[in-house]
């Protein structure tokens, strides 16, 4: 379904959103808001994906894209709940387990809602499904005994903020109407730069301001890994170069 011509992101995540946090629970909404990035950066990347492979604006994109960020809240708070409880790294969250437990609940809750205000094909859902599994398996693989199978810092990132980022993009060219390479390219796209502003942010001093907690680990396997994602990123570019603008792409890759 398409409907008005394609906008600047700024503004266009926020009603949706509001569309979807009253009905996951007023006691908790505090909790919910507090969850939410304000600059609704994997959003805003499902949105850019989403413009740049579209002739017009689909009436659900921004729809999808608060669902993004909602199952990102999701994962954070999860995340930061589970270096709470852990306690092998340095933090100051001090938030209630069990309300902590109840607002990711209804951030997921709120999450498919958004989805399904999307109006998408059904191939969406299944992206947000896959997605909540790979963070769930990352999770555990991170918190649980299976920890020692996590042999480099990139799988937490991947599991997580790449799976994510990897969403937003897909769903962006889901409701784009994109071809099948431009899908895939969108997907490594999405892999990449949600793994990027990860890496970015894993120098934040405080647990609470990072997309999902890395655990002590060697500063040049972290780069190693960033360089392979950054190269997934440049090919990805290249590839959607050869048939749309992609500039406002190229704006979200870190320096």
């Amino acid at each position: 379904m398409e409907s008005e011509p394609m906008t600047d992101t700024t503004g266009d995540i926020e009603p949706e959103l509001e569309r979807v946090l009253p009905d996951a629970g007023a006691d908790l909404l505090p909790e919910l808001r507090d969850a939410l990035d304000t600059n609704h950066w994997y959003g805003d990347l499902s949105l850019r994906v989403h413009d740049a492979l579209a002739g017009r604006r689909h009436d659900g994109a921004a729809a999808a894209a608060a669902g993004v960020e909602l199952l990102h809240a999701y994962c954070r708070v999860r995340g930061q709940l589970l270096v709470q409880l852990s306690d092998d790294i340095a933090h100051s969250l001090t938030a209630d387990p069990t309300r902590t437990l109840l607002a990711t609940d209804h951030l997921y809750a709120a999450a498919y809602a958004a989805f399904a205000h999307a109006n998408a094909p059904t191939t969406l859902f299944t992206t947000a499904i896959d997605t909540s599994q790979r963070i769930t398996t990352a999770f555990t693989a991170r918190y649980t005994d299976q920890a020692q199978s996590m042999t480099e810092p990139g799988d937490l990132v991947d599991g997580t903020t790449g799976a994510l980022g990897e969403a937003a993009a897909v769903a962006g060219a889901v409701l784009a109407d994109a071809t099948g390479a431009q899908r895939d390219a969108a997907r490594t796209l999405g892999r990449g730069l949600g793994a990027l502003e990860s890496v970015r942010r894993a120098d934040e001093s405080e647990p609470r301001d990072r997309p999902v907690t890395l655990p002590n680990v060697d500063e040049t396997q972290l780069n190693e890994y960033a360089d392979r994602r950054r190269a997934d990123v440049s090919r990805a570019l290249d590839t959607l170069e050869s048939s749309v603008d992609v500039r406002a792409l190229q704006e979200l890759v870190p320096e």
